[in-house]
C-alpha cells in the first residue's frame, strides 16, 4: 500500500532579501496587482526550485 506523503515546502536557509521579495510578490497577487515580468519569472523559478527540493 502506498502512502501519500505530506510535502510541506520548507525553505532551506535563504537570505532575507529573497524571502522579502517572495512576500511582496504574494501580497501583490492577493491584492490583484499586476506582476512585473521579472517578478513573475522569479516566482516561477522559486516554484521550480521547490519542486526539485521535494523530489530530493
Amino acid at each position: 500500500m502506498s502512502r501519500i506523503r505530506d510535502y510541506t515546502v520548507r525553505p532551506k536557509r535563504r537570505d532575507a532579501a529573497y524571502l522579502q521579495t517572495q512576500l511582496l510578490i504574494a501580497q501583490k497577487e492577493v491584492a490583484g496587482i499586476q506582476l512585473q515580468a521579472e517578478e513573475y519569472d522569479l516566482m516561477a523559478a522559486a516554484a521550480d526550485l521547490d519542486e526539485i527540493e521535494e523530489v530530493n
